[in-house]
């Protein structure tokens, strides 16, 4: 089990400095990620997908080729109507032309982020 003495290494570092690292870095891919974000449809966990989507968008157009790998961060929320008032605020803050709905069912949908990044959202009821 992880405990707090795993992540002071981290403690203390420039988010910033650390994307244009992972831009620059040539030995590890910085699209071959898959997240996932347990309530990430509510203020806390909305707010780091929200940043995430920010970072991968600064690393792409950082990077000198078009990426080959595509992130994935899955995303869970209590119920369908959480999730689909997750995704107004998305549009609201990225505009809705910038994401493209690829499939749904059920409960469960999946999402294009700026023709990159891939949604999926999951319900936990």
């Amino acid at each position: 089990m992880l405990s707090k003495d795993d992540f002071t290494q981290y403690k203390h570092q420039s988010f910033f400095l650390k994307l244009k690292e992972l831009a620059a870095g040539k030995s590890r891919n910085p699209f071959e990620y898959k997240m996932v974000f347990f309530g990430g449809t509510g203020a806390v966990g909305g707010q780091a997908v929200i940043e995430i989507l920010e970072s991968f968008a600064y690393i792409r157009s950082a990077c000198s080729t078009e990426p080959t790998s595509v992130p994935q961060l899955i995303i869970t929320g209590i119920n369908k109507a959480q999730i689909e008032q997750f995704c107004s605020k998305l549009f609201q803050v990225f505009g809705k032309r910038k994401f493209e709905k690829i499939s749904e069912d059920g409960d469960e949908s999946v999402w294009r982020f700026d023709r990159f990044v891939e949604l999926h959202f999951k319900t936990l009821l």
